[in-house]
């Protein structure tokens, strides 16, 4: 039988976070959805100072950015020098440092994200799903629209780890209107409390190791303002690279060929809206794999 989606309890708010259970990745997908209620009033407003006084703090030739994590970035006018500390060393780190709103971080039970494209329909899997607020537990049908493969890296054989993920496909009724458009509200809230949320490029080809390394390189090296400047982070070793005049040495090291990113930026996941979202939204344990590297 297929499954059938127990109404979510608006009054708590409620999602519906997906059970993994253990399993070989040649078996089908067995796993719970419970009903987990999460407040957004859990989000208190933060105590730092507001941009402008921070701005009103600083000595001449001075600027400041806030990263997309909203952290603030101190740079210097002429010599390009970016730090996390205010450039005034006796000014209070704590008048500035932290986040914009402070979430509970302690929420339960934790959780990681996907962050994929969905699969073709002829590529669907089925998958085995029992409602956690049924008495009978009896396994339902499912459809996995995103593909088996996505969550391979959960699926372990030979072990008794459950792990416990929120992905849209599944722990969204999708074919409830009003739900989804209620999720897609709840979003900053779901993404930013999750313990880490996993960027699934797809499955391995020959040159996705080599590909990662290159933009991690070129990640390390770079700071993207919430107002699209690119800045050197506090500590880099080219201080060039975020300039538009600079042409980054592909094919020589520290990076390789070219085509190796170019082939990983195709994928069909850097064709989607959310994209971007997915991760600016998500706390700071993103993770980007690509099969199992």
């Amino acid at each position: 039988a297929s499954y059938k989606y127990q109404s979510l309890n608006k009054a708590v708010g409620d999602i519906r976070p997906l059970t993994l259970l253990p399993g070989h990745v040649s078996n089908p997908i067995h796993s719970i959805l419970t009903h987990v209620p999460l407040l957004i009033a859990n989000a208190s407003p933060s105590q730092r100072m507001m941009k402008k006084e921070i701005k009103e703090t600083l000595p001449p030739d001075w600027k400041y950015f806030l990263n997309l994590e909203g952290g603030f970035i101190f740079t210097h006018d002429t010599s390009n020098f970016a730090s996390w500390p205010h450039p005034n060393e006796n000014f209070d780190h704590s008048q500035y440092e932290g986040y914009e709103d402070v979430f509970d971080l302690e929420f339960q039970p934790e959780y990681d994200t996907l962050s994929y494209t969905w699969g073709a329909v002829k590529e669907a899997k089925e998958a085995f799903v029992s409602s956690g607020q049924s008495q009978s537990r009896q396994p339902s049908s499912i459809t996995l629209a995103l593909g088996k493969s996505s969550i391979q890296p959960y699926h372990i054989s030979g072990t008794k780890i459950t792990h416990i993920l929120w992905f849209g496909s599944i722990c969204i009724n999708q074919a409830d209107e009003i739900e989804c458009k209620e999720h897609t509200k709840r979003m900053q809230c779901i993404y930013f409390l999750v313990r880490g949320v996993v960027v699934w490029l797809g499955p391995r080809s020959d040159n996705n190791t080599a590909a990662l390394q290159i933009l991690a390189c070129i990640g390390v090296q770079l700071e993207c303002s919430q107002d699209n400047w690119l800045l050197p982070p506090p500590g880099c070793k080219y201080l060039d690279w975020h300039l538009r005049a600079c042409s980054l040495p592909l094919g020589q090291k520290p990076l390789g060929p070219v085509e190796q990113v170019v082939q990983i930026l195709n994928r069909d996941r850097f064709d989607r809206v959310w994209t971007m979202q997915e991760i600016v939204l998500a706390n700071w344990n993103p993770i980007m794999c690509c099969g199992y590297d």
